[in-house]
């Protein structure tokens, strides 16, 4: 076997192609770390000055906070210290009327527990009040009552019921006594038909007994609101019902009882049902659309108030922990101001608070968008900044707490050039400063670094293209002799065999050594074949020329394809007698007349035949078919060799392929045949399939058109 090296060409191409390479490189490093260096120095007078600004910023935000702090205790605590606990109250209150920019306050006492005196939920988390330990009627057993309740739920003699309740009226003395016998006469009148005396009993029981409640600590006042509407309803008198709803409905939200969260729920949900019931009655589009419009205001304020009061329940349970450690571990005087900022919901809880002496504290949470608005912006716009700089404060949660809102998504939007905490003042509030487009050591340095840069990969890149294109040219002239010599070595034993043959029989019967006729005429035969053969391979090899030369021409002619597929197999029959492989021919009768090249088409017949000998290297059977359909003939030729491999597949057709299989077993070829037989087939407009596996064999059809394609009529289909 020929080994192919590197030769010294292509040796000294690679050196001097590294030598260059590594000069560019070192000459580009060092041009690169130098303005590296240089733009770190810019760098760190940028980052200097970034720093200052940024201390500026934080200075002129925190002094803002001390002179609302300052101002607040100086007007309002300082002269009452120490405060008793019943003047904290109307404190809280007169800070909350005058200071716009407090949202709410709190007082934190020295267990650390927060309350908010001036908060109004509109109802208390438990599930409901406590009901009173004993009976509001203390005259349950009085005969008169139960006369009065057997009157009104067994007899039902409403009128009896009545006035034995307002007997029990007239001689109570007890407010909550009085208020359950008017919602008792108030029930009776409604159950017996008398509306108007029901209504009337209800408003006098609302607006008369408005604090005291039922045993199961429901409100008298709010029963009787209800029972108005409900009356209303029933009646038909739609308009007075919505009425009442929209003012049971504002009453809830004005939070005129304590109620549980159950209660507030259960008669709101209710007050609604009512509402739409009594809307859908109503025939005037324009008190519907008032209507409905008083009822949107309200639904918007409460949605306002519950938002609050989430608000301020958040905010006591996210605070809370922080106060108690500071109220611990600090012993602050009065009007020295510790500081929270905390995200609630997506909403800032920002606040301070001050000790009022040693067991309670007073702490205001502040409006956040009033303090941005009027305290920090108008600060933050007064700093002298380079243009396109921004300045932003925010928290650690991103919640941004004054400057503009920056969408990452956007590929214009400014970038962070500098970041700083507050530190002990508001411990997570972060100042950033941001600058539009790139940052001034990138300006100056970018287009310098980049140039150099640039110029580095140009000549590195084309050193690389041109040792590229000298190491594929000798890697294709290395390849292209390694392919001429398994040629020569494939075409020179495809040649010696069958001289070899042809010589030796000449001899034998050139020295008169053959005497028997029979066998004489044998060696003839074998002399024809072995000719034939070597024929055969020399046109297969002239065929291959003309391909690569662009001249091969195929001469089409009508033609009886049954009969050349049987005189084809007759001939390689003969040129390859041998017990070792049966071949079987079977044509379909009827086989159409079709234009094809004779002579290139038994060719490609013969190199599959000569291919299934070839690779059946144990013996086969081989089988030959001719059918035709309406459109296409089909010849097959199949074997129960070795088979291909599905990786070969793709390349058996390639010029001068040989598998791995077929180098292994030792099979002599030139791996040109199936070439011409791929060609011969797109000359004719037809297909070539293949279908094989290995150990089990392979068939190849090839598929002819009846009527060909025109534009192939004697043209070379060489690519």
């Amino acid at each position: 076997m020929v080994k192919f090296g590197l030769t010294w060409q292509r040796k000294a191409s690679i050196v001097f192609a590294v030598l260059l390479i590594a000069i560019s490189i070192i000459l580009t490093v060092f041009s690169i770390s130098e303005v590296e260096r240089d733009r770190l120095i810019r760098e760190q007078e940028l980052n200097n000055e970034l720093q200052r600004i940024a201390e500026n910023a934080i200075a002129q935000a925190l002094s803002g906070f001390k002179e609302v702090e300052e101002r607040i205790f100086r007007q309002y605590i300082s002269d009452r210290i120490p405060l008793r606990e019943e003047e904290i109250a109307g404190l809280c209150g007169e800070i909350a009327e005058r200071e716009e920019l407090v949202a709410e306050i709190f007082l934190v006492n020295s267990k650390g527990e927060i309350s908010f005196p001036l908060a109004e939920p509109l109802f208390r988390r438990q599930q409901e009040p406590a009901s009173p330990a004993r009976s509001l009627l203390s005259f349950e057993n009085n005969p008169l009552f139960r006369r009065a309740e057997e009157a009104e739920f067994r007899s039902e003699d409403f009128p009896l019921a009545i006035s034995t309740y307002q007997n029990l009226l007239v001689a109570s003395t007890n407010r909550a006594e009085k208020a359950a016998l008017l919602s008792r006469i108030a029930r009776c009148y409604y159950k017996s038909g008398r509306l108007p005396e029901a209504i009337t009993t209800y408003r006098r029981l609302a607006n008369d007994y408005h604090s005291e409640t039922s045993t199961d600590g429901l409100p008298f006042a709010l029963l009787a609101h209800y029972r108005v509407g409900t009356i209303h309803l029933d009646s038909g008198s739609s308009p007075a019902a919505s009425d009442c709803f929209i003012d049971l409905f504002s009453r809830l939200i004005g939070a005129e009882w304590v109620l549980s969260e159950n209660q507030y729920h259960f008669y709101r949900d209710q007050s609604e049902k009512g509402f739409n019931s009594a809307l859908a009655n109503i025939d005037d589009p324009e008190s519907i659309g008032d209507l409905t419009e008083r009822w949107r205001d309200l639904t918007h304020r409460e949605d306002t108030r519950l938002q609050r009061m989430d608000f301020v329940e958040g905010s006591g349970q996210r605070i809370a922990p922080l106060l108690q450690a500071r109220m611990a571990n600090v012993n602050a005087s009065p009007g020295v101001f510790q500081h929270i900022a905390e995200a609630v919901g997506g909403e800032l809880c920002l606040g301070s608070f001050t000790p009022l002496n040693i067991e309670i504290a007073i702490g205001f949470l502040f409006n956040a968008d009033l303090l941005r608005e009027r305290l920090i912006l108008p600060r933050m716009q007064n700093l002298p900044l380079r243009e396109g700089w921004q300045l932003q404060i925010r928290d650690q949660s991103g919640l941004i707490i004054a400057g503009n809102v920056i969408s990452n998504s956007d590929d214009s939007a400014p970038i962070l050039a500098f970041s700083r905490g507050f530190e002990e003042y508001f411990p997570s509030w972060m100042i950033d400063i941001l600058q539009e487009g790139e940052s001034t050591s990138e300006e100056l340095f970018g287009p310098k670094l980049f140039i150099y840069m640039l110029s580095g990969l140009v000549v590195v890149v084309a050193i690389l293209f041109g040792g590229a294109l000298a190491i594929k040219s000798t890697s294709k002239e290395l390849k292209l002799a390694k392919l001429r010599s398994e040629f020569v070595s494939a075409v020179s034993h495809e040649l010696r065999t069958p001289l070899t043959s042809i010589r030796y029989l000449s001899e034998l019967l050139q020295r008169g050594r053959v005497r028997d006729d029979q066998k004489r005429q044998n060696y003839y035969d074998m002399l024809t074949s072995e000719s034939e053969r070597l024929s055969r391979f020399i046109e297969n090899i002239l065929d291959s020329s003309r391909i690569d030369a662009g001249t091969k021409e195929y001469v089409f002619e009508e033609t009886n394809i049954a009969s050349l597929v049987v005189e084809t197999v007759a001939l390689f029959r003969k040129q390859e007698a041998t017990d070792k492989f049966k071949i079987e021919c079977d044509v379909v009768e009827g086989m159409p007349i079709i234009s094809v090249d004779r002579e290139a088409v038994s060719r490609a017949l013969l190199n599959l035949l000569d291919n299934a000998v070839k690779f059946s290297v144990s013996g086969c059977d081989i089988h030959v078919r001719a059918r035709s359909d309406a459109g296409h003939v089909y010849l097959e030729v199949e074997d129960n060799g070795i088979g291909i491999a599905a990786e070969d597949q793709e390349k058996i057709f390639d010029k001068f392929f040989r598998s791995k299989s077929a180098i292994e077993l030792g099979i002599k070829g030139s791996g040109i045949g199936l070439t011409l037989v791929a060609h011969t087939m797109k000359a004719h407009g037809g297909e070539i399939e293949l279908d094989s596996k290995i150990g089990v064999g392979t068939k190849v059809t090839l598929k002819l058109p009846i009527t060909r394609r025109s534009d192939w009529d004697g043209q070379d289909t060489n690519n």
